[in-house]
């Protein structure tokens, strides 16, 4: 039997949930989920930030595509899908590594574009070695998204214990669309978030929007 990803990481990113804005009803609307090709019995849907998931996982074969309702995205090889950790994210992943491990979500919500981005900004202390933080931007599915690096002292507020994180890193991608936004959030160590970084843009490059 193969051993669960979080058996063989720092415990202390097994309690990391990456954190979004409340979803907007229109993304959330219809959404479907096809079954990944070959996974294990995800973990129990009620598990909270800081609990251990029950059962064991096995990685995905190959890539395979995720209905998350006005558009499709692609998952890659080597991220493991468990159920999210509340109802306003859409999907949730981890994100193997040495370091620890990392997680991913997505979700749409309404609002400000920049906004969202300093509040993703103010969950990050830096120290005079760390990253500053890097803004650039990325055209997905003919729409232009912002990408937003950070790396220091990760504040997560929704987490029940170890909340504030040492030598963590966040890759965040928000991709306007015409009546909301939809949302990439990458957090973990610093290793494990750079070690995915290229998977992360591709990740959000597979993005393809459904016609209405």
């Amino acid at each position: 039997m193969l051993t669960r990803i979080d058996d063989v990481l720092p415990s202390r990113w097994n309690r990391v949930v990456c954190t979004v804005l409340p979803v907007a009803g229109i993304l959330l609307s219809g959404c479907g989920e096809k079954a990944p090709p070959v996974v294990a019995t995800p973990p129990d849907a009620t598990a909270t930030s800081d609990a251990t998931p029950a059962s064991d996982q096995v990685e995905i074969i190959e890539p395979y595509e995720k209905d998350l309702g006005l558009l499709k995205i692609t998952v890659p090889t080597g991220w493991f899908e468990i159920p999210p950790r509340n109802d306003v994210l859409m999907a949730e992943f981890q994100l193997p590594g040495k370091e620890g491990v990392g997680r991913l979500t997505c979700s749409g919500a309404g609002g400000d574009v920049e906004m969202n981005l300093d509040r993703w900004r103010g969950q990050f202390q830096t120290a005079g070695s760390d990253v500053r933080p890097k803004r650039t931007e990325m055209e997905i599915a003919g729409k232009q998204a912002i990408v937003l690096d950070l790396a220091g002292t990760f504040t997560d507020g929704f987490a029940k214990e170890n909340a504030v994180i040492p030598n963590a890193a966040m890759v965040g991608i928000v991709l306007p669309l015409e009546n909301t936004n939809f949302f990439i959030k990458a957090t973990g160590p610093q290793a494990t978030i750079q070690q995915h970084r290229d998977a992360i843009l591709e990740f959000a490059k597979s993005i393809r929007l459904k016609s209405n």
